[in-house]
């Protein structure tokens, strides 16, 4: 009789505990909104009170227009940031095909083409490619895909952007055995020259 008076007594309480962790949840997630509110209208007056970062934030939020994406870009991320583009710099022109070196020991290069997706993106395509590895078999250049992205490049800033590099397709699919190629020369950041 005991214990059935002990269960009783204790199952209320136990029913309180999980109501009240139902609404503190309830209360965070309804909270979450107005703190996100409130760090963004905060990071807006620090933008506005210090002119230097300013400029900076404002580049990142402006939208990027297709003559920005033109131009001569150099990987900033390899160490090998110096006056001349040893295989580390892109010529992105929106209207004609664009010549990339992918290894200049192999001398292994390719012609891509560009394409806006949305107002701070670009896909890469290939079209056409020249060289081969030495002491492996010759690469295959008329059977990748030219319909299929090779890489997409990403602006966070008109002079600056991230490429991330997909790989060569034949069929639809990443052709794996020329899956490097590019992706240690090509993929990084870049800066306009």
């Amino acid at each position: 009789m005991k214990k059935l008076l002990t269960i009783l007594l204790c199952l209320p309480l136990c029913f309180a505990c999980q109501d009240e962790r139902k609404s503190n949840s309830s209360e965070e997630e309804n909270s979450l909104p107005t703190e996100t509110a409130e760090v963004q209208r905060d990071s807006a007056q620090n933008t506005t009170s210090n002119s230097s970062d300013s400029s900076v934030e404002n580049s990142t939020i402006k939208k990027i227009s297709a003559k920005d994406f033109s131009g001569e870009f150099q990987r900033s991320d390899d160490g090998k940031e110096s006056t001349s583009c040893d295989c580390n710099c892109l010529s992105i022109q929106m209207n004609q095909a664009s010549k990339l070196c992918l290894d200049q020991e192999e001398n292994i290069h390719i012609q891509v083409k560009f394409k806006q997706t949305d107002a701070s993106n670009l896909v890469m395509y290939y079209v056409s490619g020249q060289g081969k590895m030495e002491g492996q078999k010759d690469i295959p250049w008329s059977d990748f895909d030219t319909d299929q992205a090779l890489a997409t490049l990403h602006f966070t800033a008109p002079n600056s952007f991230e490429l991330d590099w997909k790989g060569f397709m034949k069929n639809g699919e990443i052709a794996m055995d020329y899956a490097v190629l590019g992706k240690k020369n090509l993929e990084g950041n870049y800066k306009r020259k």
